[in-house]
């Protein structure tokens, strides 16, 4: 955090603030001071302190807190490690044990059906299930050991929980932040090498950027002449849709328009599938499909009654969601409904395949992220704590949302204890993407674009 003296006025004198009162108790209410509120003498001159001086000190306790926080993963880390190495231990006791105690029956009994004498074979089983003395003992010992080993595994499963909260909590950093588009971008997507992205906003403009050296690639395009609601990065395209009824491709090296579709209706969402061969447009409450070789219409799927604001592929499947607050599944290939997920109380924003094609997800302005299992068609559900804009997976099993409160948050799918990881952003987040690899989350927060690392 930086505090710039440059974005800062008086809310008195309309002045530029180069000074921070820090009395405890300041009679003029008033902490931010330009050089008027200086000349009328009112605070304690011994008081005030510059803009560079109070960015020393927030750097100083930055630093101070990144120290506590990388040793207190050292512990967690080293208590982790040694619960691990005492339950390895338990369970080879353990093994030790139920050879000693069963090896005898079972050796007798398997000589036993070797002979096929079946007397001796009931014998052999009666005295499996009836143990001596010696054995009841070491079964008491076994227990014991059972026991020990319960409780470890709890306090195995405890420091897990804080392990896997340190791991997204503190080891996502924010490496770079752009100050972009000049309204809120609303759309985002990453090229397939992932060396590029493309947003859209309010201004009506399109903007590349570079992720390897992050900065901005040429100059805005103004691009339509109404909100760039969404935008997909092809290969050597990219393609974006306006509520000025208009699909625009585009050449991703000179930024020249390729070709447009004038569409009837304000075109919501975009989305192409895995191998960059189809596209799915959310124009008005229908689906148009098209195909990238020659850009021409494949197929219109209907069933939305009303905008239908986000769209996700995985392999010939589509998935859709809309303000109709449903959740529609497709057969691109036979142009068919497969289901509809019931559930949510109000417009869907953001909908999204798991990378391995189990799992759908859905949030939007009821605040809730509900996660379909297809395999039986059961829900769970999160709070995310305020209206959701995006929903993206991570990986197969770790879906993250993003939303008003300006958080992004982690939520397993395998896991009972949610709600505590996440990332906090100053601003709200309209929409999120993330690199192939998972390391890489770039998202776009109101009218700026942040981008956060995992380190390997």
């Amino acid at each position: 955090m930086e505090i710039r003296e440059s974005k800062i006025h008086c809310d008195k004198h309309n002045k530029k603030c180069y000074f921070i009162c820090i009395q405890k108790e300041c009679q003029v209410g008033r902490r931010l001071l330009c050089t008027k509120c200086i000349s009328s003498q009112l605070h304690n001159s011994h008081k005030l302190v510059d803009f560079e001086d109070a960015n020393r000190w927030i750097k100083q306790k930055e630093k101070e807190c990144i120290e506590q926080l990388n040793d207190q993963s050292s512990e967690i880390w080293r208590q982790f490690s040694s619960s691990k190495q005492k339950i390895n231990c338990l369970l080879e006791s353990i093994e030790l044990n139920l050879i000693a105690i069963l090896s005898p029956t079972l050796h007798k009994l398997k000589e036993n059906l070797k002979t096929n004498n079946i007397f001796n074979i009931a014998q052999s089983l009666s005295e499996f299930n009836l143990q001596t003395p010696k054995q009841q003992d070491q079964e008491i010992d076994l227990q014991f050991l059972v026991e020990r080993m319960n409780n470890s595994l709890l306090q195995l499963e405890e420091l897990n929980t804080k392990v896997h909260q340190l791991d997204h909590r503190f080891l996502w950093k924010q490496i770079k932040n752009f100050n972009g588009h000049d309204d809120v971008i609303y759309s985002l997507d990453i090229s397939p090498d992932g060396k590029r992205a493309v947003t859209g906003g309010g201004d009506m403009q399109i903007r590349l950027w570079d992720l390897i050296n992050y900065v901005q690639i040429g100059n805005p395009i103004q691009a339509h002449e109404g909100i760039v609601w969404c935008v997909a990065y092809g290969q050597n395209c990219i393609i974006s849709g306006s509520d000025d009824n208009t699909i625009k491709y585009w050449d991703d090296k000179t930024m020249k328009v390729l070709d447009i579709k004038y569409t009837n209706d304000p075109v919501f969402s975009l989305e192409l599938n895995q191998d960059y061969t189809n596209l799915a447009s959310g124009i008005n409450n229908l689906i148009g499909l098209w195909s990238q070789s020659d850009r021409k219409q494949i197929g219109i799927l209907k069933g939305h009654t009303d905008y239908v604001t986000s769209l996700s592929f995985y392999t010939h499947f589509l998935v859709s969601g809309s303000k109709d607050k449903s959740v529609r599944l497709w057969n691109i290939q036979t142009k068919q409904l497969i289901n509809i997920f019931s559930g949510n109380q109000n417009t869907i924003r953001s909908v999204a395949f798991s990378k391995d094609g189990k799992y759908i997800a859905s949030g939007g302005y009821d605040k809730i992220i509900r996660v379909w299992n297809q395999n039986n068609n059961k829900m769970i559900q999160y709070d995310h704590g305020d209206i959701i804009w995006s929903v993206r997976f991570l990986d197969s099993e770790t879906v993250i949302t993003g939303g008003k409160n300006a958080k992004i948050k982690f939520w397993n799918l395998n896991e009972s204890h949610q709600g505590d990881v996440s990332i906090e952003c100053e601003r709200g987040i309209m929409t999120m993407s993330i690199t192939t690899s998972g390391n890489t989350i770039i998202a776009a927060t109101n009218k700026d674009i942040c981008i956060f690392e995992k380190p390997n």
